[in-house]
């Protein structure tokens, strides 16, 4: 009797609950744009860890009716390394919020993804100033430059940035950041 009841419950679950690793249980949207990163990029058998990294460059994007498009190497009729090893993503990714471009340059003879992020979020200028006090008073930044229309942040110890941007009753906030991922 119990044993029947162990197999009703074992049936009864979502088969993600039974996924091998973090990856797999992932929606099939997300892991088909893992798998075209990954395509695109020529990495042949990436690890899981490797995955979960190349997630993580873009899995703060996929909310809120999110939609994707990208290019490589090739998708440019006139490029002239569409066949070159060191292989180029770049993909958009809008949702409701804002506006994201990640771009992943991968080097096989390094065994490294470079990566740049770069996030745009547009929205009233009195929001933006109010964000940007309190980020001229947060110590893990740097001021690097600042006009009446900008402000040009550095977070320290990073190559990540932010910037204000206001004009008139209209500001835009943007966040860039560079990185590596090596490729396991």
């Amino acid at each position: 009797m119990i044993r029947k009841l162990l197999t009703v419950i074992a049936l009864a679950l979502p088969l993600s609950a039974f996924a091998l690793d973090e990856v797999s249980a992932l929606p099939e949207a997300h892991t088909k744009l893992i798998k075209s990163v990954t395509d695109e990029l020529g990495i042949k058998d990436p690890s899981v860890e490797t995955k979960k990294k190349i997630y993580g460059t873009f899995d703060h994007a996929l909310k809120e009716g999110w939609y994707s498009y990208w290019v490589g190497n090739s998708d440019i009729k006139a490029s002239k390394f569409k066949d070159d090893t060191v292989r180029i993503f770049e993909f958009m990714i809008v949702n409701d919020n804002r506006f994201n471009v990640i771009t992943m340059t991968y080097f096989p003879r390094a065994g490294q993804i470079f990566v740049a992020r770069r996030q745009f979020v547009e929205g009233a200028s009195s929001v933006a100033m109010d964000a940007f006090k309190k980020k001229k008073q947060d110590a893990a930044f740097k001021l690097l430059n600042e006009t009446n229309n900008y402000a040009f942040f550095q977070e320290s110890g990073y190559v990540s940035f932010e910037v204000y941007h206001v004009s008139g009753s209209n500001a835009a906030v943007s966040y860039v950041d560079y990185y590596i991922i090596d490729v396991k």
